[in-house]
């Protein structure tokens, strides 16, 4: 009976880990030719106050590179960011960074965290501190029932749909060139 039950516990860890990542809500913060970024809204956890009575909320942050963006010659990764936003102050910190490959596993770990940091003029954190503090977002970017792979690929799949821009002129003279023309 105890073999038959370990069995039953291997099958179902087997069952847990063959199913894909768990689908999360993920808020669209920005998106260009090169990729995107979101805020894990499930991954929020709203921690409170210190001796100032401020409180702060940790975050994830993604930034999702299109297929075939390069960096070094390598594809790009998918870049986590686990933050920390002041709901009290413009101000945030990064506290670990991790890179993953186009499977959603780790290629690189950074856990030390950074000084607090105003605002940048990119606009991520004040997006990030009105949806983590006081959740004031748009529920039209908020992809509810996907992994974030499945976002990624909808997104690239979206951008290759997309109607292609016009040919420079120098595009065309090396079109012409090549075709010996």
């Amino acid at each position: 009976m105890a073999k038959v039950l370990s069995l039953l516990a291997g099958l179902a860890a087997l069952v847990l880990l063959a199913q894909p990542a768990q689908a999360r809500p993920y808020l669209m913060l920005d998106a260009d030719d090169h990729g995107f970024k979101a805020l894990d809204l499930g991954g929020i956890d709203r921690g409170q106050t210190n001796e100032a009575q401020t409180s702060e909320v940790r975050a994830t942050l993604i930034e999702a590179p299109l297929a075939g963006v390069m960096t070094d010659g390598k594809l790009a990764p998918l870049i986590e960011r686990r933050v920390e936003v002041d709901c009290s102050q413009p101000r945030w910190r990064v506290l670990s960074t991790a890179w993953l490959d186009g499977k959603e596993q780790a290629v690189g770990q950074d856990q030390t965290a950074q000084d607090w940091a105003a605002f940048d003029g990119d606009g991520l954190g004040p997006m990030v501190q009105a949806a983590a503090c006081r959740r004031e977002y748009r529920q039209a970017l908020v992809s509810r029932y996907l992994n974030l792979g499945e976002i990624l690929a909808n997104y690239q799949a979206a951008h290759a749909k997309a109607a292609a821009q016009p040919m420079t002129e120098k595009e065309l003279q090396d079109r012409k060139f090549r075709n010996g023309h």
